[in-house]
């Protein structure tokens, strides 16, 4: 059985011609924890921070990457390429020009965090991912290990230079910058339903961890992953666990989608097929 669309919103499908005003996320007729009691999420960003933690006490090497060994930015490009399958710059000064400002206040785990500790003349030189509660995971010369410390100790509060949120929980990469989509005009007949999409932050179009000027292939068939990622962000539904739910043959744990495609059918918003596939490149059609 096919899985489909059990919620009455409304998806502009990228490529039709049709016209319309567009929807905001505030408007949303169904709010679905009335009726759904989720679980605890398990989140990438959880995945993210738990990366850094599994790696604690390994020891520290300059220029290492893992994943025996680590330095500081070399902990933290290999959680990114491990998690979310992307490719972020390999020094920390680099690093601080991917993702979203945060105030210090506003902290959260998973959030990357910046210091200066004066080592070298370029700024931030060293970084860590928080684990909450003022905490962080980092690679450290001093300790000569991965270790857990805390952000607000007399040497690193110190020392602090920022912070940055690289992705939010379905990995979508986060920027201060306006992001552009250079093949969508605004002579595009959907124009004002894409500009809906992307300012409500439902898509991101095809960067990398940067964002900033990017493509978003308007006249491309949308697939059953691509719109169920659309639907849950759309209805800001947690990821669920990993735990007790419905694997298919063709979702590979790996896949970006795997606990998207999980949550989708816990919540029944969508089911697999009869030969336990779920077929998540096929395109999206109209019914």
């Amino acid at each position: 059985m096919e899985s489909g669309l059990i919620l009455p919103i409304f998806f502009h499908k990228r490529g039709s011609k049709s016209k319309g005003k567009p929807f905001h996320k505030s408007e949303r007729s169904l709010e679905l924890s009335r009726y759904i009691a989720l679980p605890r999420i398990m989140s990438l960003i959880d995945d993210f921070v738990k990366f850094g933690k599994d790696q604690l006490g390994k020891p520290y090497v300059l220029g290492a990457q893992g994943p025996d060994s680590y330095d500081c930015s070399g902990l933290i490009y290999d959680a990114v390429d491990k998690i979310f399958g992307k490719e972020a710059p390999r020094t920390s000064t680099d690093q601080y020009a991917l993702g979203k400002t945060i105030a210090k206040i506003d902290v959260q785990k998973g959030d990357v965090i910046f210091f200066d500790t004066g080592w070298t003349d370029r700024k931030p030189n060293h970084n860590g991912i928080a684990t909450g509660s003022g905490k962080f995971i980092n690679a450290n010369s001093y300790n000569g290990k991965v270790v857990e410390d805390n952000m607000n100790s007399t040497y690193w509060a110190g020392c602090y230079y920022g912070a940055k949120r690289f992705f939010d929980e379905y990995g979508d990469a986060l920027s201060d910058g306006e992001l552009v989509f250079s093949d969508v005009p605004e002579t595009h007949p959907d124009y004002d339903f894409i500009m809906e999409l992307k300012d409500t932050g439902i898509i991101s179009g095809d960067g990398g961890v940067t964002s900033g000027t990017t493509t978003f292939r308007p006249d491309s068939p949308l697939n059953r992953a691509e719109s169920l990622k659309m639907i849950l962000k759309f209805c800001t539904i947690p990821l669920a666990s990993d735990d007790g739910l419905q694997d298919f043959v063709d979702v590979s744990k790996d896949a970006w989608y795997s606990l998207m495609v999980k949550t989708g059918v816990k919540v029944r918003i969508v089911s697999g097929y009869g030969d336990g596939t779920f077929k998540p490149a096929n395109p999206v059609t109209r019914a």
